[in-house]
Order: C-alpha cells, then sequence, then structure tokens
C-alpha cells in the first residue's frame, strides 16, 4: 500500500510540475525608457470603499426591505449610521454577544452613498433580526 501511495503522489507531482512550468514569469531585458509623469499631471488616488456582510440572510432582506439610494440623502445616511456605530461599539465593549465586532467608522471619511446606503439598512435589518434598537 505504501508503495502505491509514492506512485500516486510522485505522478501527481510530476504532473503538478509539468503543468506550472509554463505559467512562470520570467523578466526581460529591454532597452526601453521609463518616463514619469510630471508631479502636476499625477491625479490624486481616490480611495474607494466597499461594504462587505457576511450575515447570510442580510442579502434577501435587503432585496425586500431596502428604498433606493435616492429616497435619503447621503448626510441622512450618515447622520444615522453614526447613531448606529456609536450604540454598536458601545455595546460591543459591554461584552454583548449579538456584537462581535467593532466597527471602525470614521464619519470625517467620505464612503460613498452605496455603502452609508448598505450600512443604514445593515443596521435596520440587525434590529429588526435581533429584535432591539440601536437608537
Amino acid at each position: 500500500m505504501n508503495w502505491l501511495n509514492f506512485i500516486i503522489i510522485s505522478i501527481a507531482f510530476t504532473f503538478l510540475g509539468f503543468f506550472t512550468q509554463g505559467h512562470n514569469i520570467r523578466a526581460k531585458e529591454t532597452n526601453e525608457t521609463l518616463e514619469c509623469p510630471k508631479p502636476d499631471t499625477v491625479k490624486a488616488d481616490s480611495t474607494e470603499y466597499r461594504l462587505i456582510i457576511i450575515d447570510e440572510g442580510f442579502e434577501s432582506w435587503y432585496i425586500k426591505h431596502h428604498k433606493p439610494k435616492w429616497y435619503h440623502t447621503k448626510s441622512y445616511y450618515k447622520h444615522w449610521n453614526q447613531r448606529y456605530v456609536s450604540e454598536w461599539n458601545y455595546r460591543y465593549n459591554l461584552g454583548d454577544p449579538r456584537f462581535d465586532s467593532y466597527i471602525d467608522y470614521q464619519p470625517s471619511k467620505d464612503y460613498g452613498k452605496e455603502v452609508e446606503h448598505q450600512l443604514y439598512y445593515f443596521f435596520e435589518y440587525f434590529q429588526e433580526k435581533h429584535n432591539i434598537s440601536l437608537k
């Protein structure tokens, strides 16, 4: 039985080496020069944020309950998110097991309306799911 395992493993490594050999990346020497743009023509980097919610029930709830992004202003969502995050982190610090992580939400950052909208509705979902109020 040990010989059979050895042979199978050897064949597997042989095929693995055969198939991955063609995917190696090699550097190539060239005589080309790289031109860097002048500092005044460089655009400022813009940071984009994306909200990832791992709760498996959120997506279906969100589809049924959310209103379009334009229904409220970005400042409306931002205001409520500040309040919700503050209460969430307070309860997290108290050790409430329903609040299993700290949320690093910084009101001075511009997360964009999409993220503010989804975060707002996550808090609405959480309140409904756990029958509690974060207000």
